[in-house]
């Protein structure tokens, strides 16, 4: 694998890679968001059938190598953002968001969790929901305060 050499850099040279590194990244993070998109229309308008596959999961396993778990999250969560949060799936708006505040698909999957879960008020809703769009937390950290949540409820209800 090739490296960068980065110690006879100036400091117009790191700052240069790091604008890169940075365009990358946000490229990357926001990447789910436009599969999730092309996925949703495949779905909805079952093109799959015609390129023979019989189901959407065989397509999604056999042509993009997403597992069934997989390919449902980044549909649901691509949904649910179109939703309830359409401003962060407009290619314009995704175009202009910083990497640390796209959300990862799996975050998202989990606020669509909580938003159906009648154990979850909505203070716990919006405090999920920030948790996840505003500070793009990752997945095992917004499952940590869910399940504290859910857990407090637990223990009003007794």
């Amino acid at each position: 694998m090739k490296t960068l050499e980065t110690g006879s850099m100036g400091s117009t040279s790191t700052d240069n890679l790091r604008s890169k590194v940075l365009e990358i990244a946000k490229r990357h993070k926001a990447s789910w968001i436009e599969l999730g998109q092309y996925l949703f229309s495949i779905h909805k308008d079952k093109l799959f059938k015609q390129w023979s596959y019989m189901t959407f999961e065989t397509y999604c396993f056999k042509e993009l190598g997403l597992k069934q778990a997989t390919a449902s999250k980044l549909l649901k969560s691509y949904y649910f953002l179109e939703k309830e949060e359409p401003a962060l799936v407009r290619p314009e708006t995704v175009e202009e968001v910083r990497p640390s505040v796209v959300p990862n698909y799996e975050s998202v999957n989990l606020l669509r969790l909580a938003k159906d879960n009648p154990n979850l008020d909505a203070q716990d809703f919006k405090e999920l929901r920030k948790a996840v769009l505003t500070n793009a937390k990752e997945p095992k950290d917004v499952r940590a305060q869910m399940k504290q949540m859910l857990e407090s409820r637990q223990e009003e209800q007794n």
